[in-house]
């Protein structure tokens, strides 16, 4: 079986870079305000159609940033979840080591003769 390792730091990296990112919902809103305002050309020449040319780019690029957002809390959420499992494994490796080092030890005592008992640790 080959060895998995999971980068924990690189995970949680993504996860807060991700984080980083929801400014731009921030820009999105305020070019929606913008898109939304239909006397921006006032009375010049063709301005209701450059408003609406504007409302529909402006409603384009929000569902692209929509669709990308979702990918990102997406992405951000596995690397969350790698990283916890990666830590979830490290802990569980970490006490399987110590225990399999603790039963390795009363090993070699037994071995050589010695016991916890023979030192009244373990009772009787």
């Amino acid at each position: 079986m080959d060895d998995i390792l999971i980068n924990i730091d690189a995970h949680r990296g993504v996860e807060s870079e991700v984080a980083k990112r929801q400014k731009l919902a921030t820009m999105m809103d305020c070019a929606n305000r913008i898109g939304s305002d239909n006397d921006m050309f006032g009375e010049v020449p063709n301005g209701a159609q450059a408003a609406a040319a504007l409302r529909a780019a402006v409603a384009s690029v929000t569902q692209q940033v929509m669709a990308g957002g979702q990918a990102a809390e997406d992405i951000q959420l596995s690397a969350s979840a790698a990283a916890r499992t990666g830590e979830q494994t490290d802990q569980a490796a970490a006490q399987a080591l110590a225990q399999a080092q603790v039963e390795f030890d009363i090993a070699q005592m037994d071995a050589s003769g010695q016991s916890l008992r023979s030192f009244g640790r373990l009772g009787p």
